[in-house]
């Protein structure tokens, strides 16, 4: 989900799905997109650093199991090397319970 887009607003504002990384890390800026990461190369003149992935949740299903909400894949690997151009955000939910999905 990349914020920007109307329905990302929407979803926050309206719907009423919260940040999970906001949730946990108040303040922090969490840039998902960064101008050190070659693969951005091509935008640095136009993009600036800032958080353009999320993940989002419905606060009755991850209240009170919300574990974690992290930046991953932020550092380069073998040869200045990211893994994409933006930066992942990995949410750990701790599950309660049995969920049947099957529908």
């Amino acid at each position: 989900m990349h914020s920007g887009f109307a329905g990302h607003d929407w979803l926050i504002s309206h719907a009423g799905f919260i940040d999970t990384y906001a949730i946990l890390h108040s303040g922090a800026a969490g840039f998902t997109w960064s101008n050190t990461n070659l693969f951005a190369e091509n935008h640095r003149p136009v993009l600036p650093e800032r958080r353009i992935d999320y993940v989002l949740a419905d606060p009755r299903f991850v209240k009170n199991r919300l574990r974690r909400c992290e930046v991953v894949f932020d550092v380069p690997q073998t040869l200045g090397v990211f893994a994409s151009d933006h930066f992942g955000v990995l949410a750990e939910v701790e599950a309660s319970g049995g969920v049947d999905l099957s529908g």
